[in-house]
């Protein structure tokens, strides 16, 4: 039996910290054929818990670039997806990486019809982009999210365009918890709102803001908070710098000392918004 097999049975048969030091220093050391890359491949894939797709189903998927805002990592899941093949993605939890990015993108398209979107609408827009936020946060997933407004390609289910890039860049950039829009989006939504004969002012869920973002950057956007109104003079909002660590902390993820940047500026914006409400 060659040595590189038997290592292997021996970790299979025993799986120890000892086995598992054996098995790298002899990778380390010696020159693996394909076959022993293979045997190798097929027992880290068994060696957790598997999940099986459909029977008939035909997976793809593309070499990752390294870099999350790549257009060939970000796109290519999706053209994939959409010519009916199955795309397996794996990931840590709390360290989304690549096409998982991609996959767990929620997007909301609403057609605009003419040149004016009605105020009703956008409110409508804006309120479920906080309810959805604010439900991931209370089930201990913070996120970050952008809204543009443009023209894109829409057919059989498929979305492309500048608008859904644009989201990406600026949420990728965002260094707290919220949704800003973009320069162009805000800029619609002040005209449809004046159209309307409405006060953009006075929705209840935005406030300009100087955003942080990465890079030690900072940006006057136009910002939403998934907090409620209603929970301003509560107890809830009293701790905020407790009620966002919680969040961040759910799920036995592990906070690194780099995220403590993002959480500060969650509670900065948090705390802007309900000052700037409480006055209005």
């Amino acid at each position: 039996m060659r040595l590189f097999q038997e290592v292997l049975d021996n970790l299979v048969k025993r799986p120890s910290g000892s086995n598992l030091k054996r098995l790298v220093k002899y990778v380390v050391s010696n020159h693996l054929s394909d076959a022993d890359l293979a045997s190798l491949a097929t027992l880290l894939a068994q060696s957790g818990r598997i999940r099986s797709s459909p029977v008939h189903s035909e997976t793809a998927d593309i070499a990752s670039t390294g870099g999350p805002s790549s257009l060939a990592t970000l796109l290519s899941p999706l053209y994939l997806r959409s010519f009916g093949y199955c795309v397996p993605k794996l990931g840590v939890a709390g360290r989304p990486a690549g096409g998982i990015d991609v996959m767990a993108q929620l997007i909301l398209h609403f057609p605009i019809q003419g040149d004016t979107f009605p105020t009703r609408d956008w409110l409508t827009f804006l309120q479920t982009t906080r309810v959805i936020q604010r439900r991931l946060f209370d089930n201990g997933f913070p996120s970050r999210g952008a809204i543009a407004s443009g023209k894109y390609f829409f057919r059989d289910g498929f979305l492309v365009g500048r608008p859904f890039m644009d989201t990406y860049r600026l949420s990728q950039n965002l260094e707290f918890v919220g949704a800003a829009m973009t320069a162009e989006c805000f800029q619609r939504f002040r005209l449809d709102s004046k159209k309307g004969r409405a006060q953009w002012q006075r929705f209840p869920g935005g406030v300009e803001f100087l955003a942080p973002l990465k890079g030690n950057r900072e940006e006057k956007l136009y910002c939403l908070c998934p907090l409620r109104k209603n929970e301003i003079d509560s107890e809830f909002s009293q701790n905020i710098h407790a009620l966002v660590c919680s969040s961040f902390w759910r799920h036995d993820k592990d906070v690194p000392a780099a995220v403590d940047r993002k959480i500060n500026n969650t509670v900065k914006f948090w705390t802007y918004w309900i000052c700037r409400k409480k006055d209005a």
